[in-house]
């Protein structure tokens, strides 16, 4: 019995009990204070029955219980409710984001001005925007490093003047993981919701309050510090959050203690497709969602049979207690699964609008063109939507255009932003800083922020470009982060034109598809050798025939490509000052056991590995090395 039909019984139940007590409300021997309890009766009997026809109506995911629908049903509604309000708060700050700026840096600075850092470096004297950029010194990480460490060995006071949350942990895919403190902050801002909810309806329909989504994760290592705080990345979900995550998708707590990518993402995908009326997909990033659409493609026969019995595959690597709960909350449906089985058959091109067909869109960032390899492939024909621009230290920007190229409305009244030129990003002390007002449409600078976890004027290394104003706030989109320059000789290439040149390259080779590309640069495996060329290496792995290996002719594109996209660059290699790039193409699955060996050897999670784009470490380089298809000669 499905829960509509439910509700509508209970509606008709309900209509049918409060027409009694209308009737006897009419009763002319009825009177004094049992006529006004009739009429209080009648009254909240209609609206129960209102309500139970509405919810008859909507499509629902059949997984909820009878609580998690309720739940859901009043906190969507709220939420769409709550819209008019959160958009007045805001559009305020939009409006003068300069006075939005100015209240939030008197909030941090009051906040922290007692702690043993807010005493050293005077935050209480610090009253004004332009008292910030002349009192304070511009920071990075390691400034606050031994203070962040102190604070996680338990010290009191150290610098910030509210109770800590947990620390979170930066991936360290670059180099090494970031402590970073997580006030309660982080947790309780419910205006992105808001807004993002509202950016969604907008864009792609509303859908009903009680379809769920399909939220792909898998459980990161954690410890707790000496203080006794948990240590974690940014997306981690912990006991507390079993509620919410009932109320918004189907797959049990359980799921979600598994630790191990495979099993992982085989078990909420599993719960995922039992659902035909699921609203949407969370993949943290691109890459991640299009590997677990691969994993569903390579294995969707064994998935179809656990889905018809209600088993779990036995091969899959999941703790007994962990297999139990999955397994008490999979209910057989081999009805459904012959519907996929359908679908499945017929191929995995626009594949999730198939076997979803009321799915609204896919939630993740896009990485590395991974976007356009999942609207062209397995996601065909469904929106893929980027809600936030933020990092682990905090949320940046909103975006409210859900149909467009992902842009940000910066919060001015959550973090205190300033900008670098460009031009100047790689200087220590850069000459000239703008502020929120000062920018311009169509520059692109380095962003500085003051920031809830204690950080001031710190630089963590996004560039981006202002693209428009939304009111009077900037509007920007990310371009690159500074460490990922190939920057041999002052040429300044960016990732985002690197890996449009090497996706054209390779979209130029016969029978190839691009999987994944890293690259570097030759100083970093000659560090102890001169002299040496000064060339760029760039590893590719690639889908083509098999046995097919690329010509010197194929490699030579990539260089053919960047000379014409970039003038510098063809400048130096006119002169001899930059040698050709070496192209290597890598073996099948490099780049999955590249992401397994950098999550094993740094602070990284699969819910938050982004593949890094420049590598940074001789042995992250030699590791790529050893994955080459062809005999290379000593350099």
């Amino acid at each position: 019995m499905t829960w509509a039909f439910r509700f509508l019984l209970l509606g008709l139940g309900s209509a049918g009990f409060t027409l009694q007590i209308y009737k006897y409300c009419l009763t002319t021997d009825t009177n004094g204070i049992w006529k006004v309890a009739a009429v209080f009766l009648t009254f909240l009997g209609a609206v129960f029955s209102l309500v139970n026809f509405h919810i008859s109506s909507l499509r629902c995911s059949e997984s909820h219980t009878l609580r998690s629908l309720l739940v859901s049903y009043v906190c969507q509604n709220l939420t769409r409710l709550a819209y008019p309000f959160v958009l007045y708060k805001v559009s305020k700050q939009w409006k003068k984001p300069r006075e939005a700026q100015k209240h939030r840096l008197r909030l941090l600075t009051t906040r922290d001005a007692e702690t043993e850092y807010g005493r050293r470096y005077q935050l209480g004297q610090i009253k004004t925007l332009k008292d910030l950029q002349s009192k304070h010194p511009i920071t990075t990480y390691d400034h606050y490093r031994p203070y962040v460490q102190r604070l996680a060995d338990g010290e009191e006071g150290v610098f910030i003047g509210e109770k800590i949350h947990r620390f979170g942990i930066t991936s360290g895919t670059t180099g090494a993981g970031k402590l970073i403190p997580l006030t309660n902050e982080i947790y309780d801002d419910n205006d992105v919701t808001v807004l993002n909810t509202k950016a969604t309806d907008s864009a792609f329909g509303r859908p009903s309050p009680l379809q769920r989504g399909c939220i792909l994760y898998c459980k990161p290592a954690s410890f707790v510090a000496k203080s006794g705080l948990d240590v974690a990345p940014l997306i981690y979900f912990m006991e507390k959050d079993k509620d919410i995550l009932t109320i918004l998708q189907n797959a049990p707590f359980a799921a979600f203690q598994i630790t191990t990518d495979f099993e992982a993402n085989y078990v909420h995908l599993l719960f995922g497709i039992a659902d035909r009326y699921l609203h949407f997909v969370y993949g943290g990033f691109t890459s991640i969602t299009y590997r677990a659409f691969r994993l569903l493609e390579d294995n969707w026969e064994q998935m179809l049979q656990d889905l018809a019995t209600g088993t779990l595959n036995p091969k899959l690597n999941i703790e007994d207690e962990i297999r139990h709960q999955l397994e008490e909350a999979l209910v057989p449906a081999p009805a459904r699964a012959d519907q996929l089985r359908v679908e499945f058959s017929r191929g995995f091109h626009g594949i999730v609008s198939r076997i979803w067909p009321f799915l609204h869109y896919i939630f993740c960032v896009d990485v590395a063109g991974y976007g356009n390899k999942l609207r062209e492939g397995y996601a065909k024909g469904t929106p893929i939507f980027t809600g936030a621009y933020g990092c682990t230290e905090a949320l940046l920007g909103i975006n409210l255009w859900a149909d467009e190229d992902p842009k940000y409305v910066l919060v001015p009244a959550k973090v205190v932003y300033e900008f670098i030129p460009e031009e100047i990003c790689q200087e220590k002390h850069p000459s000239q800083i703008y502020l929120i007002d000062e920018v311009e449409v169509g520059k692109r600078y380095e962003l500085m922020v003051t920031v809830p976890c204690g950080f001031f004027r710190y630089r963590f290394g996004d560039v981006v470009e202002v693209v428009d104003l939304y009111y009077n706030c900037p509007v920007i989109q990310m371009r690159y982060r500074t460490g990922e320059l190939l920057n041999l000789r002052g040429e300044k290439i960016d990732i985002s034109l690197l890996s449009t040149v090497i996706w054209q390259t390779v979209a130029s080779w016969q029978q190839c598809t691009l999987v994944d590309w890293t690259c570097a640069e030759s100083p970093l495996i000659h560090a102890d050798k001169v002299p040496y060329d000064m060339h760029y290496l760039i590893f590719v792995e690639v889908e083509a025939k098999k046995g097919q290996c690329l010509t010197e002719e194929e490699k030579s594109q990539f260089d053919q490509l960047l000379r014409k996209c970039h003038g510098l660059y063809d400048h130096y290699r006119t002169a001899g000052n930059i040698a050709a790039p070496r192209v290597f193409n890598v073996c099948p699955g490099s780049f999955k056991k590249f992401q397994d060996y950098v999550i094993a050897k740094t602070t990284a999670s699969y819910n938050q590995f982004k593949m890094p784009r420049k590598l940074h470490r001789k042995e992250l380089l030699d590791y790529m090395m050893s994955m080459t298809t062809e005999y290379r000669e000593p350099f």
